[in-house]
């Protein structure tokens, strides 16, 4: 039976979530300190919450008159209980039958120790915070232990796929250790839009929305099992067969530790020179994806940017320029990739402190504009001027 979101006044008015927390507790925030070494003492604002939905909401003597904003606040609780929906725990590892241990573990897409330790303040670290209470996005510090996690594997299939690059001392440069890279970068994606395809499909069973976020919904159900699944096929392949050189990656180091890392699974629609690459309006094509990553590492960084070699007759061009530029050019190239294309980095808060407003603004603004709400065909580009400059060395 489909119901509609009812909205009344709360009888519960939570003003501190941390009060029932003891000094030896271990923090909620996902530091892994203790809560007397961590966040007591911090203030949280919490709004009301529904009796009907256990939900994030506004009670409706604090809504403005304006019929607007009720509709915006009806739809974010919505979307707060397909949030809640959403959450599931799987291995998405080929071979079902070989899972071992905990399954969904909560595994990082970012390696743990080897980079997040490095860039890590009192065990805390900026994110992009897409919260559907927010107007936009934000950036948000967050526990370590929370931070770019994922539950797409199996606690034996996430230790043994990514042993080379968990365990071995150093960066090599081979093709097993650019495949894994690319390969993370995917799966914690994939994940990722499974979660968002099952929260609206609760969503849709539940409640009477109208016809244009059930056409939204169709089309991307329709394009994330089109390519997704294709894609996950030949991930597949090449992680059973070990044939790695399907794979294409450029790598570039750099003689000093970026404080910052990127992992993140992404199509590119236009080319340096604002050439169409991926037409987003055709969905009877298969996107073609880029998997970027950029981490620090003893001394040194790596940016290492990957596509398969069946879409490099689409990609070669853009590769080879990327190689080829000049640092400052590089940079400005990928200051504009990662706010308008990447969703899943973290910033050192010793970097980040040292942000002006102005800086951050301008990177919200450009990731912003990129996200959720953008229009088809919209041309971003990477040779736009940047107020930010993640790769600045301090």
């Amino acid at each position: 039976m489909v119901r509609k979101l009812k909205r009344k006044k709360s009888t519960k008015n939570k003003t501190t979530f941390y009060s029932e927390f003891k000094d030896n507790d271990v923090c909620n925030c996902g530091s892994g300190f203790l809560y007397k070494d961590c966040c007591k003492g911090k203030i949280f604002k919490f709004e009301n919450y529904s009796d009907d939905f256990d939900i994030k909401i506004q009670s409706d003597d604090e809504l403005p008159d304006d019929e607007f904003m009720k509709k915006i606040n009806k739809i974010k609780a919505i979307l707060n209980i397909g949030v809640k929906k959403s959450k599931f725990k799987q291995c998405i590892h080929p071979q079902q039958e070989e899972c071992k241990g905990k399954i969904g573990m909560k595994a990082h897409s970012i390696q743990n120790t080897r980079v997040l330790g490095r860039l890590v303040r009192d065990n805390h670290i900026w994110i992009i915070n897409n919260d559907v209470n927010n107007i936009g996005p934000e950036f948000k510090l967050v526990g370590r232990n929370q931070a770019t996690t994922f539950t797409g594997f199996c606690n034996e299939h996430d230790v043994k796929i990514f042993a080379p690059i968990e365990k071995e001392n150093l960066y090599s440069g081979t093709e097993e250790q650019h495949f894994l890279y690319a390969y993370r970068s995917f799966a914690r994606s994939y994940h990722k839009k499974l979660e968002e395809l099952k929260g609206k499909s609760y969503i849709l069973s539940e409640f009477e929305l109208d016809e244009h976020f059930q056409a939204g919904f169709e089309k991307q159900k329709f394009i994330i099992n089109k390519d997704f699944d294709y894609y996950k096929t030949e991930f597949d392949d090449i992680l059973l067969s070990k044939k790695y050189h399907k794979l294409e990656t450029i790598s570039i180091e750099l003689n000093y530790e970026v404080k910052f890392a990127v992992n993140s699974f992404f199509q590119l629609e236009y080319d340096l020179n604002n050439n169409l690459l991926n037409n987003f309006s055709d969905f009877d094509k298969l996107i073609k994806p880029l998997m970027l990553n950029i981490f620090p590492q003893n001394g040194k960084s790596y940016i290492l940017l990957s596509c398969f070699k069946q879409d490099i007759f689409l990609y070669k061009e853009f590769l080879e320029t990327i190689k080829k530029m000049k640092k400052e050019k590089l940079f400005l190239t990928l200051n504009n990739l990662i706010a308008f294309y990447c969703e899943n980095f973290v910033i050192s808060p010793d970097f980040f402190d040292k942000w002006s407003e102005r800086e951050k603004t301008n990177f919200l603004y450009k990731y912003d504009i990129s996200g959720a709400f953008r229009i088809p065909g919209s041309i971003f580009d990477l040779k736009e001027k940047c107020v930010y400059n993640l790769f600045k060395e301090i």
